[in-house]
């Protein structure tokens, strides 16, 4: 099992209107793997509704994170560490996993 097609294709068309890489840095996940790295134990990555991308400045998270909103996903991470004593954008999580809520962005430090 892959990362959802639909999803796959919303987050294309997502970079088509930024112009901006989007690096998957994870995708659909075990349940191992899940709980190793902390995951939430009904995480839309174990069925292959998820994808986190990479983010290197602010910038770029902005323009991600609207891209996204545009084409209509609707639940949002921002995967986020501590840097020089500044909370930096690392990641953007993006799901369409209809079981949960619906119009969220959220934040999580880790590190």
């Amino acid at each position: 099992m892959g990362v959802d097609p639909f999803l796959i294709n919303m987050a294309d068309v997502a970079r088509g209107k930024t112009g901006i890489p989007f690096i998957p840095i994870s995708g659909v996940r075990s349940v191992e793997y899940n709980e190793h790295i902390g995951g939430v134990h009904d995480s839309a990555h174990l069925n292959g509704h998820a994808a986190d991308w990479y983010c290197s400045n602010s910038r770029t998270a902005f323009h991600i994170v609207k891209s996204l909103l545009d084409v209509g996903i609707n639940r949002i991470g921002l995967n986020c560490s501590m840097v020089n004593g500044k909370l930096e954008i690392r990641g953007i999580h993006s799901d369409i996993d209809q079981r949960k809520t619906q119009d969220v962005l959220w934040a999580k430090l880790y590190g």
